[in-house]
């Protein structure tokens, strides 16, 4: 469980300036259930499905009931990942303690045609 902590708290820490941005130039409601600290505290368990969630954004990060993986939503598909990796589609009558969504529609699009290390 502290793998899965430390790894969905990096890739909030990564993603919540991109929604500042998102949100600062064109604004659209970020929609959260939960809060990160409360999961971490041992609020684990949740009573808003994803059929609401989907409803609310189609980009984000979140969990699950008893933080079962961890949730990636990319443009409009919702994926739970294991802590051993196994990527699942969501079921939408799933329950999370915590999620993190918003409708994403980005104003810049790069092609990144070869990428060889970071610096790349």
């Amino acid at each position: 469980m502290t793998r899965i902590k430390s790894t969905l708290g990096t890739v909030i820490l990564c993603v919540i300036p991109l929604i500042s941005q998102t949100t600062s130039a064109h604004p659209k409601p970020l929609y959260q259930v939960g809060t990160f600290a409360a999961a971490l505290s041992g609020a684990v368990n949740g009573d808003v499905s994803y059929r609401q969630v989907m409803q609310k954004g189609d980009f984000g990060l979140g969990t699950f009931n008893g933080i079962t993986g961890e949730l990636v939503a990319y443009d409009g598909r919702f994926y739970q990942i294991s802590e051993q990796g196994k990527t699942v589609k969501v079921d939408p009558g799933w329950l999370t303690p915590y999620v993190q969504v918003i409708f994403f529609h980005p104003q810049i699009e790069k092609m990144i045609i070869s990428a060889t290390d970071y610096d790349s």
